[in-house]
């Protein structure tokens, strides 16, 4: 599990050491900026994260369609080897 659990973990941290550079940047031009580059990432990880949901959505509606035609062509004995 914990081999599975580290790319994730990974991800994360690179997401928030992404802020946190953004933020380092900016962070002499005032405070105004350092808003504008909290308020850019909080929307940037709010696409982000529709953007994965709904890949992963896609993922098992195309895997589901996949399985029904090879069912399909499995039951019309039309399959190919």
């Amino acid at each position: 599990m914990f081999r599975l659990a580290v790319p994730v973990v990974m991800a994360e941290l690179g997401w928030m050491t992404m802020g946190l550079v953004d933020t380092l940047m900016v962070g002499g031009l005032g405070p105004e900026a350092i808003g504008a580059v909290g308020i850019g990432s909080s929307l940037f990880m709010g696409v982000c994260i529709f953007a994965m949901g709904l890949l992963l959505g896609l993922d098992t509606l195309s895997r589901m369609l996949l399985a029904r035609v090879a069912s399909t062509s499995a039951t019309d004995g039309s399959a190919t080897e």
